[in-house]
């Protein structure tokens, strides 16, 4: 989602929906079904895209992708956006009905395919965002301004790569997120971080009729509030 406008991802590439148990491909909470989500690949020539999107509120949404080779072998995309939406009081009594939003993102990937069964998938993204609300001082039964603010700091980085071991396939993915919080009630500002870090070994082969899957995976995460 984009401001308060739900825009499809300019780097969605497709969308996979596997009905059933797919832990053992996707992990231990893949109990009742996985939603796959793909990214855009770059392609033999370079592409550039803009979108630009304005609603009846004031929201003003700036996209941006940019992608293309490196090499014969290496390729970039690069998604970027900024969005602002400013306070609406749409009944006048003092409260924001709309709060004040801004949103700047970057995600840079980096692809690498050798054509021949080996391929490493790199990505990164740095998110900062500010959303004000609450009363303004206008409003009689508070009679000073009463901000309700959330401010929100993200930086993550993944990779994904897979080998082609003669007819056995390995798979190495990993993630790391940190986020942090600083909310704001009025008089009180509470901070809290979180981080969470993801990493997963895989051996994929098929005998007869039937595919195998082997492999572990350990996930950390941790959570502090400052305040």
């Amino acid at each position: 989602s984009i401001g308060l406008l739900q825009i499809p991802p300019m780097d969605l590439r497709q969308v996979e929906v596997i009905k059933g148990v797919a832990s053992s491909l996707f992990g231990a909470s893949a109990l009742g079904g996985v939603v796959n989500l793909l990214s855009r690949e770059p392609k033999a020539t370079t592409e550039h895209e803009v979108l630009v999107n304005q609603t009846t509120q004031g929201a003003t949404d700036l996209v941006g992708w940019f992608s293309g080779p490196l090499s014969k072998s290496w390729g970039y995309t690069v998604l970027a956006n900024a969005d602002h939406q400013p306070r609406h009081d749409a009944d006048n009594d003092g409260w924001a009905d709309v709060p004040e939003f801004s949103r700047l993102s970057l995600r840079p990937r980096l692809f690498w395919n050798d054509h021949a069964g080996r391929s490493v998938f790199f990505t990164a993204g740095l998110m900062g965002e500010d959303r004000t609300g609450g009363a303004s001082g206008s409003l009689k039964q508070i009679g000073t301004p009463w901000v309700e603010a959330l401010k929100t700091r993200r930086a993550d980085a993944g990779v994904v790569a897979r080998v082609l071991l003669g007819s056995v396939v390995l798979g190495v993915r990993g993630s790391a997120n940190v986020q942090s919080h600083t909310h704001q009630f009025g008089d009180t500002t509470e901070r809290d971080r979180q981080a969470t870090g993801f990493g997963e070994v895989s051996l994929t082969g098929s005998h007869g009729r039937n595919t195998w899957v082997i492999g572990g995976a350990l996930q950390r995460d941790a959570y502090r509030n400052q305040d």
